[in-house]
């Protein structure tokens, strides 16, 4: 009975550090497949690059559907961030691992098909070292680059100051947040103004 209780206690621990390398792998490919689309200019416009195309359509596809932004932020810019999963309506029966697979697949599907590309095939690509936070990180350089220009190309001049007012309302609800008294910060007297009067 002991030995039932270690080998299946050894199948379990393989299954899931599959999984984790399963997961791991699709992030890595999804990772190329975005930077592939990031450097791919679009209609031969080089104002917008693919990543961009890619963005807009999944964000008005699932405005369209009425589905989770959760979704959205996941598979494009939060492969590392599992808890997410609670804001998915999809799926639930799956681990984590298996929806990583499943949703970094999706978005390497969406981007072959929005684009027309061809993906160069997996030939043994090494991932070793990387963890799924690496990953996600290096990815997010690329998404950050491309949302930025996308803001900018919709608001044009308004870009900066629209920045500017982001900056100081996040600001000012991380203080709200964490009951931060303004004696505590080294803030300008205009900013704790603004921040007394909204």
């Amino acid at each position: 009975m002991k030995l039932f209780c270690f080998l299946l206690t050894f199948v379990l621990v393989s299954a899931s550090a599959d999984e984790e390398a399963d997961c791991l792998k699709q992030v890595f490919l999804a990772n190329t497949a975005i930077k592939n689309a990031y450097n791919l200019t679009v209609d031969g416009n080089p104002r917008e690059n693919g990543l961009e195309r890619v963005i807009e359509k999944l964000v008005n596809f699932t405005a369209h559907l009425r589905r989770s932004f959760a979704k959205i932020s996941y598979m494009i810019a939060m492969p590392d961030k599992t808890e997410i999963f609670k804001d998915i309506p999809e799926y639930e029966t799956l681990s984590p691992m298996k929806k990583c697979i499943h949703y970094q697949y999706n978005i390497q599907r969406a981007i072959i098909n929005i684009l027309n590309i061809v993906m160069p095939q997996d030939e043994g690509q090494d991932f070793g070292g990387s963890t799924l936070e690496t990953l996600a990180n290096e990815r997010r350089e690329y998404v950050v680059q491309a949302l930025r220009n996308m803001l900018k190309r919709e608001l044009g001049p308004m870009y900066d100051n629209f920045m500017s007012e982001l900056e100081l309302k996040i600001r000012d609800s991380i203080i709200q947040d964490l009951g931060i008294g303004f004696e505590k910060l080294s803030l300008p007297n205009r900013y704790c103004t603004d921040y007394i009067k909204s």
